[in-house]
């Protein structure tokens, strides 16, 4: 409700950090203590970072108690907000088609995982797992949401539906809120969930046009009673479109036949690594976007920099040149993000400077370098290393996966280019029946694209 609010004033909070810390850097480097006039800029950037603290408190403290206030719709079935991280799992009892009711776990980043289960255990039949997941899991809002369009339960409820009446749109609330806590999870393992981009909902909407000025304006000069010249603005747009990005999980049969929570955890966790591996390799790579995917971060960098070096001094220049590189084209910086691999990264921990001081290590240990945050992720390639505004791009996404399950289908087990005729695929080929195995299909749709070209750039040749 308040998302996009909180973030926005995130992202002022960061400016006002930059500034405070720059002015702090400017003293140190001259050894010497605040002026006056530094003395009442300090108190005063100071003063705004405390107040947008306690506005976004306040903004978050709202929206849960929002959220609480439409949780309950039937009392008997409510779940739970995720815990930060997954508990240790209890001892899993002996493999059964169903468990008691009490024993289902009603943690809402385990809804997509419970789909799979109920869907499983009725053959795929969305009313017969509607009927399982009432009367053997003592879960009704699984239950109603079996019963909905599918594409009905992946959209948020919009007027005039009323959030707070049941059978209407108040599961549509509580799906929204599952889908929710499956993405916080997604975080610590997916640099597109962590990323600050600007992000939207497509919401069912074929297209986002996203306008935008490629040429400005500029003022002159004028002496008295002489005419202003008029610029035209120049202003084309960029189009998000849903792009369908899709990935297969296996799973045994026992595994997913179990109802309780320590095995809806691991299937949960199996769809989370699916998503996140596959749409972070997309999103770092350098591939043009087509109509069947997203542009790579390295195609909005028109001329990459290349590294000059391992040492200290040459790191330092490296990360200076992009900065600059960037600030040369007039980007905000508004919020500017480092995307590296975890083995640079470590790297940069051990170095050292003349004195024997680690350079890097204090900043690293905060999540920042240079003072802007640092994403790590193993699909960033080991030899670059990527600067990205993300507050200039502009992400259109419904993260939140579909799920459905085969255990008949025959797959061409191959990750890089599957065959679309199964009949002409090369080794291996594996079927679900022959093999006592289940297929799992998570299906997400997002895009992004740049608002301005040489919004990112790109170290290449990196070998520290």
């Amino acid at each position: 409700m308040f998302g996009q609010k909180i973030k926005s004033l995130q992202a002022d909070m960061l400016k006002k950090l930059d500034s405070v810390e720059a002015l702090q850097t400017a003293v140190e480097k001259e050894d010497r203590g605040f002026t006056d006039d530094e003395k009442e800029q300090r108190t005063g950037i100071i003063a705004d970072i405390k107040g947008l603290k306690d506005r976004i408190t306040a903004l978050e403290e709202t929206e849960a108690l929002v959220a609480e206030k439409a949780k309950p719709v039937d009392k008997s079935a409510g779940y739970t907000a995720a815990p930060a991280a997954p508990a240790p799992a209890a001892p899993a009892p002996a493999a059964t088609g169903g468990v008691s009711a009490g024993s289902s776990s009603k943690d809402l980043s385990l809804f997509f995982a419970k789909q799979a289960h109920s869907l499983y255990i009725n053959g795929g039949s969305r009313i017969a797992a509607s009927e399982y997941a009432k009367d053997t899991l003592g879960d009704d809002m699984l239950a109603k949401t079996f019963r909905m369009p599918a594409h009905i339960v992946t959209r948020a409820a919009v007027d005039p539906g009323q959030s707070t009446v049941t059978g209407w749109a108040a599961e549509l609330v509580q799906v929204n809120q599952a889908a929710d806590a499956f993405i916080e999870l997604l975080r610590p393992m997916s640099i597109v969930a962590r990323f600050p981009a600007r992000t939207m909902s497509f919401a069912g909407n074929g297209s986002i046009k996203i306008p935008r000025q490629s040429a400005g304006s500029t003022g002159t000069w004028v002496g008295e009673n002489k005419a202003i010249k008029v610029d035209a603005l120049a202003l084309d747009e960029i189009t998000l479109s849903p792009k369908k990005n899709a990935n297969i999980i296996t799973s045994s049969n026992e595994l997913l036949m179990r109802s309780d929570p320590s095995a809806m955890a691991l299937i949960r966790d199996d769809i989370l690594k699916g998503i996140a591996t596959s749409i972070d390799t997309t999103f770092v790579d350098a591939t043009a976007g087509s109509a069947t995917r997203p542009p790579g971060l390295q195609t909005f960098d028109g001329t990459p920099t290349a590294s000059t070096g391992a040492t200290l001094d040459q790191i330092t220049a490296d990360l200076k040149a992009a900065m600059n590189a960037m600030m040369a084209v007039n980007m905000p910086m508004a919020a500017p993000v480092w995307l590296m691999n975890p083995a640079n990264v470590n790297t940069l921990r051990f170095i050292r400077d003349g004195l024997g001081t680690y350079a890097f290590k204090d900043e690293l240990l905060s999540g920042t370098l240079m003072g802007y945050p640092v994403l790590e992720s193993t699909v960033v390639p080991l030899d670059i290393v990527i600067l990205a505004d993300a507050s200039q791009i502009i992400m259109a996404t419904e993260l939140a996966p579909e799920i459905s399950i085969s255990e008949d289908a025959s797959l061409h087990m191959e990750d890089t280019a599957p065959a679309d005729d199964i009949g002409g695929a090369t080794t291996p080929v594996a079927s679900m029946f022959q093999l006592d195995l289940v297929a799992i299909r998570a299906k997400t749709t997002l895009d992004w694209n740049a608002r301005y070209d040489e919004c990112v750039q790109v170290v290449t040749g990196v070998a520290w």
